[in-house]
């Protein structure tokens, strides 16, 4: 079964071919030797590369927020391979990218540090080791999202994700909601019902930017052409408004605006998680990341995924499915060796493929993981198996272009703004921009 939901993420992607608010989490853990004399750490990433008993630092700066606690049974796991080399794991705020690139600007390139995929995995390719000739690569099922312009593999991907509308399944019950909508007519009908029951609809946590990118933009992979389309926008061959696409997003993010709680601009994506956990709202637009929050403030939440209405019609209803995430080496490391033995450790070793399969329940592409007790990616599975599931769209938006488009999105989304000038002040932002 997992080599088959793998090979159908990679599927997904290759046929069609962002987390906030950390706070500067850190935590720290030592490392030692223990490997054979002779074996190279580039080969083996649990055996030993010195004899000597120096205490050596290892940077691992990511922005996954919901899994700090996570992070930390993992710094302790390490331990136990190699106490000597102490691992500072890093989670970055909701300006990850920014803080990122400067430090790669100054030269202070951590050791190991996530990315997204495609544009932003470009972006770094520059400063990353290439990973294609590592042995543990074997180990995993590669596409095309870490691959450099270059030709290099300047990282290699991590966890995938699915995103789309989290839903509380015990409020969906208690409301009498049996069938999960595919179209928007059936959407704003399960609104009702659950208005009628005193239920809050929709939370959006929209003070957290990439909600607000990801509900925007992700759906461009609506479009089976969607990664023609972007390269015509950024060519200045089309505009964003001759796209059917693009109105049907704005339609569903409407739809919604209308059945959120109040002030969603007062809620990050943590907090309308939480509210989604309580039972204080029935659903939000999230991936399946915003579980861990919602399970955080209920444990015996019961949330589920389902796929993303766009219109009338149900071909139009999504899940939106990639491998988000990579990690990247820096190719001018001091301790290049080191980093490579953590990486080889993460994905070869039975203990670290255990801890993402039961820690942080994710999908991946790591051979021999797979997700335990995740109702959601469950979901996702079956949405899979069932052909519904598409590429993240956005992902191979131009650098940059995402900031952007959202003074726009924000006035819509707020009511300053109505669809048809939204769109405009986008296609014209597009447009303009290099």
């Amino acid at each position: 079964m997992k080599s088959k939901v793998l090979a159908m993420v990679m599927s997904v992607v290759m046929t069609g071919s962002l987390l906030s608010g950390c706070g500067g989490s850190t935590s720290e853990v030592s490392e030692a030797d223990a490997a054979d004399e002779g074996v190279s750490l580039k080969e083996e990433a649990v055996q030993e590369t010195e004899d000597s008993e120096e205490e050596i630092e290892i940077t691992f700066f990511h922005y996954l927020e919901q899994y700090q606690d996570q992070f930390d049974t993992l710094v302790a796991m390490y331990k136990e391979v190699k106490p000597n080399v102490t691992l500072k794991v890093e989670c970055i705020g909701g300006d990850y990218d920014k803080i990122l690139q400067t430090r790669v600007a100054t030269g202070e390139v951590p050791d190991i540090f996530a990315s997204g995929s495609y544009t932003k995995n470009e972006v770094y390719s520059s400063v990353s080791y290439d990973l294609t000739n590592e042995n543990f690569i074997s180990d995993i099922e590669i596409g095309p999202e870490f691959i450099a312009s270059n030709g290099e593999m300047s990282a290699f991907p991590f966890t995938s994700q699915a995103w789309g509308i989290l839903y509380n399944m015990d409020i969906f019950e208690q409301a009498g909601i049996t069938k999960l909508p595919e179209t928007l007519e059936e959407l704003q009908g399960v609104c009702e019902t659950l208005k009628a029951a005193g239920i809050t609809p929709f939370a959006q946590g929209y003070n957290s930017s990439y909600v607000k990118s990801q509900l925007f933009g992700f759906p461009f992979a609506v479009d089976n052409n969607f990664i023609e389309n972007i390269d015509k926008l950024s060519a200045k061959e089309a505009e964003l408004k001759d796209f059917e696409f693009i109105g049907k997003i704005f339609d569903m993010a409407g739809l919604i605006g209308d059945y959120t709680q109040e002030n969603p601009f007062d809620d990050d994506f943590a907090s309308a998680a939480a509210r989604l956990g309580l039972g204080e709202a029935a659903m939000m637009t999230q991936g399946d990341w915003g579980v861990e929050n919602a399970l955080k403030a209920n444990p015996d939440a019961r949330i589920g995924i389902m796929a993303l209405p766009l219109s009338d019609n149900p071909e139009d209803a999504k899940v939106y499915l990639s491998a988000s995430v990579g990690l990247h080496v820096n190719k001018d490391s001091e301790h290049l060796d080191e980093a490579l033995a953590f990486t080889n450790w993460l994905v070869t070793s039975q203990e670290a493929k255990d801890w993402i399969s039961k820690y942080l329940k994710a999908l991946s592409a790591i051979n021999g993981v797979s997700p335990e007790g995740s109702q959601a990616l469950n979901d996702a599975v079956a949405y899979m198996e069932a052909g519904k599931t598409v590429p993240w769209g956005s992902s191979t938006f131009p650098s940059g272009v995402g900031s952007e488009l959202e003074p726009a999105i924000d006035k819509f989304l707020l009511g300053e703004m109505s669809k048809e000038d939204a769109i405009e002040e986008m296609s014209r932002v597009w447009a303009a921009f290099e």
